[in-house]
C-alpha cells in the first residue's frame, strides 16, 4: 500500500508576515554549484538561509566547499550545527554549536557569518538561528585568526549548495531550502533578513536591504524553471543537479504546511521532503502538526494502491 501526500495544507507554526515567501525547493540527493572565475572577499561574507529539515541523526551539508579547500555550513550526526574552514586538507578554523536542531515540522533561519578582519575575535565567526545568536561548542571549535583568508569566493574553487563536494561521499542535505542569499564582502547580521513578529513572538522573514552581493554574491529564489537563477542582479547562476521543477513546492517559511513525521514512521519509508509514505503492511504515521485551538484547518492525501488504508486523526496515547 502506497500513500501520497503532493501538497499538504495544514498549518505547523507558519506566521503572519508582511513578508511572503512563494516557493521552497525539497532537496534529496540534489545539489546546486558555482565556480568563480574571479576572486572576491576572503575575509568577509555572510550566508542567510531557510531550512526545514526532513532527516535526522546524519551528516547533512547545506553548503559545501571543494576538495580540501572548503568552507562547510552542515548539521552533524548529532543535529548540532557547524560552520568550518579547511584548507589543504586541515581544518584552519571552526565554530559550532552545543543547541541541536530536531525539530522536522519547524522552518529554521540560518545566518552564518565571517569576519576575519574584525578587530574582536568572538565576532570573526558567528551563528544565527532564528534570530538568536548561537552559543559557541569549545569541544569543536578552532578560533578564525585576524585577517585570515578562507577558501570563500577563490576564483577555481567549486562552491555548493547541498552537499559536500566529495563524489563518493556526497553527505547531501535532505530538506526543504527557501531564500537563500549569499553576501561577498559583507557581514551582516540576522536582522536584515527578518524579524520578530509582533502578535505571535515569531522569527519570520523580511525582504532583504542591507546592500549590495559583492563580485561572488547571489539570491536563490528557487523559482520553478529558473532554481539555480540569481535574483540579485549580480549574474551568478548555479548549475542545477538532480533538482527538478517538480521539487519546487508552496511549503515555505510563511506557509509551513504539515509533513509526515520521519521520527513515527513503524515500517514505512519516507521520501520527497516526507510528503510520500510506502509501506507493505499496517503502519502508523503520525503527520507534524500539533491540533490548534481555534480556526478551521485541512490536509489532502491521494493513495495510489488502495490496500485499507485509514486516515484521520488520533492520539498519539
Amino acid at each position: 500500500m502506497s500513500t501520497v501526500s503532493k501538497k499538504i495544507m495544514m498549518g505547523s507554526g507558519a506566521t503572519a508576515s508582511a513578508y511572503e515567501i512563494d516557493q521552497s525547493a525539497i532537496f534529496n540527493s540534489s545539489s546546486l554549484v558555482r565556480t568563480p572565475s574571479s576572486t572576491g572577499n576572503r575575509k568577509k561574507f555572510t550566508i542567510s538561509v531557510w531550512v526545514k529539515r526532513t532527516k535526522l541523526g546524519q551528516l547533512e551539508y547545506v553548503y559545501g566547499g571543494q576538495s580540501v579547500n572548503e568552507t562547510d555550513l552542515y548539521f552533524s550526526d548529532t543535529d548540532t550545527l557547524n560552520f568550518f574552514g579547511y584548507q589543504g586538507g586541515a581544518l584552519t578554523w571552526g565554530w559550532g554549536t552545543t543547541r541541536v536542531f530536531r525539530d522536522v515540522g519547524a522552518w529554521y533561519h540560518i545566518v552564518a557569518i565571517f569576519d576575519s578582519a574584525n578587530s574582536t575575535q568572538a565576532l570573526r565567526a558567528r551563528l544565527f538561528v532564528n534570530g538568536e545568536e548561537q552559543p559557541e561548542n569549545g569541544a569543536t571549535s578552532l578560533a578564525v585568526t585576524l585577517n585570515q583568508d578562507s577558501m570563500m569566493n577563490l576564483a577555481g574553487t567549486p562552491q555548493y549548495i547541498g552537499r559536500l563536494f566529495s563524489a563518493s561521499y556526497p553527505l547531501y542535505y535532505s530538506g526543504y531550502m527557501a531564500e537563500f542569499h549569499f553576501l561577498d564582502g559583507a557581514a551582516t547580521v540576522a536582522s536584515n533578513f527578518g524579524e520578530t513578529n509582533s502578535d505571535t513572538g515569531q522569527w519570520v522573514p523580511k525582504k532583504y536591504s542591507g546592500g549590495g552581493y559583492g563580485t561572488n554574491g547571489f539570491y536563490l529564489k528557487f523559482v520553478s524553471g529558473a532554481i539555480g537563477t540569481d535574483s540579485s542582479g549580480e549574474g551568478n547562476n548555479m548549475t542545477v543537479t538532480n533538482l527538478a521543477n517538480s521539487a519546487v513546492v508552496t511549503d515555505t517559511p510563511t506557509n509551513n504546511c504539515m509533513t509526515l513525521n520521519p521520527l513515527d514512521t513503524g515500517s514505512s519509508t519516507l521520501s520527497q521532503g516526507n510528503l510520500t509514505l510506502v509501506t507493505s503492511s499496517h503502519s502508523d504515521t503520525s503527520g507534524t502538526m500539533r491540533l490548534p485551538n481555534t480556526g478551521k484547518w485541512y490536509w489532502e492525501v491521494t493513495c495510489t494502491t488502495v490496500g485499507g488504508a485509514y486516515f484521520g486523526i488520533y492520539k498519539t496515547s
